[in-house]
Parts: C-alpha cells; structure tokens; sequence
C-alpha cells in the first residue's frame, strides 16, 4: 500500500498527561494498575477529541516487561530519561485518582514539578485535574487486591460459628459454592463480597488485606 497524501496534524492540539501510581509489593497489584490506568487512558481519549493522552506506564510497562534483562528499573532512567521529556511538554496534568495516588512518589513528584514549571509555559495555572475510576476499572484493581485473603475469610467465619450455608444466606447473591471457592482461593472475591463477608465475620478488610498479596 502506497502513502499518497501527507497525514494532516491537528491544529493547536493539546498534550494531556495522566499521572497514576503504579510501584507496589505485589506484582498482581501493579499488573492491574497497568490495565486499569490503560483503561483510563483510552477512556480519556474518547472524552477529549482536542487532546492526545500520553500515559507514562501504560508506555514504559510493557516496554520493560520486553526487557526485563536489558533495561534498568531506576528513577533516573524512566523518569528522568523518559517520561519528564513529555511532561515538560504537556498542556494539561490529569491524575487518576485510584487507591494509592496520595501516597505515590511519582504521581506525587509529578504534581510538585507541574506546580514549579516557569510560569511562562502557562501550564493552565499548574492545576492539576483529577480522573476517577469507573466501576469497571476497580474490578480489575479488586481481582488484584484481593488474591489470597480466602484462607483469612475462612478463619473468620469459624472463629464466628458461622456455617457455609449461613455465610450464603447472609451474602447477596452468594451461594455455598461461591462461598466455599472464595475461602478455598478458587476464586478472587469482588469489593462487595469483601466487604460483606468482612462486616458478617467480624473483621475489617484491613485485617484481611495484611500480607495476603
């Protein structure tokens, strides 16, 4: 196929770029905060005709997964390498605002770095706007979340009396079955059988989440 005609850029444009936290110690975890931010990514795509969406991890994350031997993971290298090239670029700074995001370094130097850009780039008055996750990209983050707490969810119906059946009964829309997959880590529960089973066993989710990833 031939190139007859030069592709036309868009006037006048706008760069966005979506900040989003991603290191954590489990693996799962950052697997699912790739997929998520990636999600949004796309979603922000189809909201702003008037904008391109660079999203540094959904660009860096699978480029080091294709080299994990090859390429360092430092500070130094991905950030100061790679992505402040496009930040420094950026017309807009969006932070997706999933579980984590106050608490990250990066999304966190990001936003330090926006707010201290020279003024006469007219960064938008270094205001950063936020993104929250649908309800479809928290299940992903969820599945992720909640690997390997079915043993803790066990010990906490014995430790209550509670039989399988009664667990089901108390659960909406839960069945032994389903029940007796989740304890036995067969299957990853969602948030809404967390907490329900959290709240019906006694526990809280933070108990739960302690060391199971």
């Amino acid at each position: 196929m031939q190139v007859t005609e030069r592709l036309k850029m868009p006037d006048k444009k706008k760069l966005i770029y979506l900040a989003s936290p991603y290191s954590h110690p489990s693996k799962a975890m950052m697997e699912a905060r790739f997929k998520a931010v990636c999600m949004a990514a796309g979603r922000l795509m189809l909201e702003r005709a008037d904008a391109s969406v660079f999203s540094p991890i959904a660009h860096s994350h699978p480029i080091h997964l294709a080299n994990p031997d090859n390429l360092p993971n430092t500070y130094e290298f991905w950030v100061e390498g790679q992505d402040l090239f496009f930040f420094e670029r950026c017309d807009e700074l969006w932070i997706y605002t999933i579980s984590g995001w106050r608490k990250s370094t990066g999304v966190m130097g990001e936003l330090y770095h926006w707010r201290d850009l020279p003024k006469t780039l007219m960064k938008d008055e270094r205001a950063a706007s936020l993104l929250d996750p649908t309800p479809e990209e928290l299940a992903v983050l969820d599945s992720a979340l909640y690997i390997g707490i079915g043993p803790k969810l066990k010990q906490a119906r014995i430790d209550k009396l509670l039989t399988l059946r009664e667990a089901a009964l108390a659960i909406e829309g839960a069945s032994i079955a389903s029940v007796n997959n989740i304890e036995k880590g067969w299957t990853t529960p969602t948030r809404s059988e967390v907490e329900a089973m959290a709240n019906l066993y006694g526990v809280t989710e933070a108990d739960l989440l302690e060391d199971a990833a």
